[in-house]
């Protein structure tokens, strides 16, 4: 059985990363999708994409505070 290293692993999934969007979406449908959806979320929240993990693309950044 081979084993498999996570590049991730020992990292926050919620760590930024500062990796360019275009370095996830490695084929031309992830590509093509992924630019519309990205241009569309950019304008609606008036914020530049920033990786968050390997798999989530983020906009902007808000710190939740708890009535507790």
């Amino acid at each position: 059985m081979k084993s498999y290293k996570n590049p991730y692993a020992g990292m926050s999934a919620m760590a930024a990363m500062g990796a360019p969007i275009d370095t996830f979406a490695n084929t031309d449908q992830k590509r093509t999708d992924s630019l519309e959806l990205v241009e569309l979320m950019q304008k609606v929240s008036g914020y530049p994409p920033k990786m968050w993990g390997p798999t989530m693309i983020g906009f902007g950044s808000y710190h939740y505070k708890s009535e507790r």
